[in-house]
């Protein structure tokens, strides 16, 4: 990505599984993906955004309304509602997910701490049906909704 600066991994990356993981490369993280959903949309390319990481079955990208000065998105590429959705066998790819927050943080000058926010469902306020990760550094405009 261009802008985006790789950190040589700390000990708060210890136990995070690399994008080399055979779970994370396989093919049932990648291709299912709904015309529909808007996430889906900027995974595919289809809609523009902002990327601040990108690997295989994980993109980051700039929050649109941002509640603080730093507000990326964490989103797998496959499809999956939100938490109530996720299985077992998505253990490593959620897991990979949180370490990619933690890599976003770091990279974008949050070392020292950032907020870390999950929406489930329109109840819980969750605006896009699509899993995904807040991450949010500096101060804050408003709380999310």
């Amino acid at each position: 990505m261009p802008g985006h600066r790789r950190r040589t991994p700390g000990r708060w990356l210890a136990g995070c599984p690399r994008t080399g993981s055979a779970l994370l490369q396989s093919t049932a993280y990648h291709g299912r993906v709904s015309s529909e959903c808007l996430f889906c949309r900027i995974v595919s390319g289809e809609l523009p955004a902002d990327v601040v990481h990108r690997e295989k079955g994980i993109i980051a990208f700039t929050d649109i309304h941002p509640v603080a000065e730093t507000h990326v998105l964490v989103v797998p590429e496959r499809h999956i509602d939100d938490l109530r959705h996720i299985q077992d066998s998505d253990a490593e790819l959620w897991l990979r997910m949180a370490c990619v927050a933690n890599e976003v943080a770091a990279d974008l000058g949050h070392e020292q701490g950032y907020r870390f926010y999950v929406s489930v469902g329109s109840a819980g306020g969750q605006t896009v049906p699509h899993l995904h990760i807040h991450v949010m550094g500096g101060s804050m405009r408003r709380l999310p909704v």
